[in-house]
């Protein structure tokens, strides 16, 4: 651009620019949206913190869930949920608080010291410490309420479906069973349904639903609490219904074995086929349940000194009437 002398210069013209709008504040909605979200994200996003050291020497940073039946589940960042035989753990330390249970049925309450000695554990609580054998533990839980409710259980679901062309065989299976431990007590529940018809004979059922409650007291006693219904149309029952109580105690209680016994009264009502009316009795409820489980792994590249195949047998024997 050029001037004139003696001629002022032409000043640039300017748009004013309105001011910015101030950002809308968030909707009620979108900021409980926001906090449902960080709620919810919060156990995924928890902090692990617990330390595991095995006795070759690794070390495992994870979040400890359960010790049960002789293996310690635990979540890591890396690896996901991990199961770790507990006789292959040296040592573990804790902030969390726990509830430990001793073969002798004692529970014991406290945060997990490191204890400097392998086969140790070391629970804490306030000034208080104890030093318990590891080879004594049977079972060990965190003292929190997990917001996921449904991790706290251990089962299996199973179905399967048969069919054949020639005579139109057809057969449908189902089960499943559930646990769940706590500090003070034990639930069980199992099922299964099998159902079966042909072209040559009528379609026949039979399933059972049962629950056992355990109140677990001092010294391994227990109190307990049983109910099932069964239908089996090959023997004529329409319904069989059973609810009783009774007192048991587990008689051998270690990481690899389980044995209870249970004796009781159980209320029992039957209707069989064709019938219109049932029939009511008051029975003896005795009952025991004997596991022992161990585990099978196998490593085809062992470290030195190591062996490929570490194996076992899980075996479950169970009587009542």
């Amino acid at each position: 651009m050029t001037t004139t002398p003696g001629t002022a210069a032409p000043v640039p013209r300017t748009r004013a620019r309105p001011p910015a709008a101030a950002p809308a504040a968030p909707t009620p909605l979108v900021t409980l949206v926001a906090m449902a979200a960080l709620l919810l994200a919060g156990p995924v996003l928890a902090a692990k913190t617990d330390v595991i050291y095995l006795r070759n020497g690794d070390r495992v940073t994870c979040e400890i869930k359960k010790l049960e039946r002789g293996q310690l589940k635990v979540s890591t960042d890396g690896m996901g949920t991990v199961y770790i035989e507990w006789e292959d753990i040296a040592q573990i330390a804790s902030g969390q608080n726990f509830v430990v249970e001793l073969e002798d049925g004692e529970r014991v309450e406290g945060t997990l010291a490191m204890p400097y000695d392998d086969g140790t554990l070391l629970v804490s609580r306030g000034e208080e410490s104890r030093r318990l054998e590891m080879a004594s533990v049977v079972w060990v839980d965190p003292l929190k309420l997990d917001q996921a409710r449904i991790k706290r259980w251990d089962g299996s679901v199973s179905a399967g479906f048969d069919t054949t062309k020639a005579n139109r065989d057809t057969s449908l299976s189902a089960s499943f069973d559930a646990r769940r431990r706590a500090q003070d007590f034990q639930l069980d529940f199992d099922g299964y349904v099998y159902s079966t018809s042909s072209d040559d004979s009528d379609a026949s059922l039979r399933a059972a639903f049962s629950g056992l409650y355990r109140g677990l007291l001092e010294d391994r006693w227990y109190w307990a609490g049983v109910g099932s219904l069964e239908r089996n149309d090959e023997q004529g029952i329409e319904l069989r219904s059973l609810a009783g109580a009774g007192y048991g105690r587990f008689l051998v209680q270690t990481g690899r074995t389980l044995w209870s016994a249970t004796a009781g009264l159980a209320v029992v009502n039957e209707r069989r086929d064709g019938e219109t009316s049932s029939e009511t009795n008051i029975e003896a409820l005795l009952n025991t349940e004997y596991e022992f489980f161990t585990y099978d792994t196998y490593d085809s590249n062992p470290p030195e000194a190591g062996e490929e195949n570490d194996y076992g047998i899980v075996t479950s024997l169970g009587y009542s009437f």
